[in-house]
């Protein structure tokens, strides 16, 4: 796909940081945007700052960790552009602590958001944009936070000596 105008794309996280500042590059363009997030207040503050440029961007909000909803706000994309040419997976929250502070409910959630729903993205996503044979991409963000340790590990097998 060497053509960006005139293309969809859907964006998760697209609200705020990286995902916001990827939907409008990717709007500016030319692309038509669906945002997907889960924080309806920044998401209706985006599409309102967006939308001032003329551009063509939708909104859809969504727990991009639980798969029925990221299906459905596929389906809401297509009703709304017709087709899926782009796929950001882009949403992604942080935490931490120590070892048995976290509940299961924490883990869920950060596995969830972080890990199921790029899983999620290209089940749902990919044969969307295999199935108009137009091509497309799909881009899978991730942070650097994935590749620090955060101390705590450490310190707690250093206090354990």
């Amino acid at each position: 796909m060497k053509e960006l105008a005139g293309k969809t794309a859907f964006v998760t996280g697209a609200a705020s940081g990286i995902g916001l500042g990827i939907a409008t590059a990717l709007a500016q363009a030319g692309v038509k945007v669906m945002l997907c997030d889960i924080e309806e207040a920044a998401l209706s503050a985006a599409l309102e700052q967006l939308r001032l440029t003329n551009v063509d961007v939708d909104g859809v909000k969504a727990d991009v960790s639980l798969k029925a909803e990221l299906a459905a706000a596929a389906e809401t994309t297509t009703a709304r552009y017709g087709k899926v040419h782009i796929l950001v997976n882009n949403a992604g929250v942080g935490g931490g602590g120590p070892y048995g502070t976290w509940t299961e409910a924490s883990w869920n959630w950060t596995l969830g958001v972080n890990l199921m729903a790029t899983i999620w993205g290209i089940e749902i996503f990919g044969p969307l944009i295999e199935q108009h044979g137009e091509g497309g991409h799909i881009v899978s963000t991730a942070s650097l936070a994935g590749l620090i340790s955060g101390g705590a590990l450490h310190t707690t097998f250093q206090s354990m000596a």
